[in-house]
């Protein structure tokens, strides 16, 4: 899909309004026979460029559909960044114990996965070492 691959080359360019829009309108096509994982990676990538635009609120939303989508779709992997990612808008937002509740949800989706750099990103924002 066009948008979703120009909104990741737009963000690694660093271009996260442009970024934002690609994501927002890949996420717009979705149609609802689409495959859960589909959806679930598409509003994860929303939500993470709404995040990374200072938009955490309008974010959270999107993230909670992202992690719908993948727990339907039994998507480990999805699951825990659709966590990890949930657990960042969270802090961003003030709300460090719901943050943190996100983070160990994702810790052990990263597990059961195993997939360590998962894990690892929890671990850093659990100890404080991500801003």
């Amino acid at each position: 899909h066009r948008y979703f691959v120009n909104g990741h080359k737009s963000r690694a360019k660093g271009h996260l309004a442009e970024s934002e829009e690609m994501f927002r309108k890949a996420y717009e096509t979705l149609v609802p026979g689409d495959a859960d994982h589909a959806k679930g990676s598409l509003a994860n990538e929303y939500g993470l460029a709404l995040l990374k635009n200072n938009r955490p609120e309008k974010s959270i939303p999107i993230l909670r559909e992202a992690l719908a989508a993948n727990t339907r779709a039994n998507d480990q992997v999805g699951i825990a960044v659709s966590h990890l990612n949930l657990g960042d808008a969270l802090s961003r937002t003030g709300d460090r114990g719901a943050a943190e509740q996100e983070w160990g949800e994702a810790r052990l989706a990263g597990q059961n996965s195993n997939n360590q750099y998962l894990v690892k990103a929890v671990q850093q924002r659990l100890s404080g070492e991500y801003n």
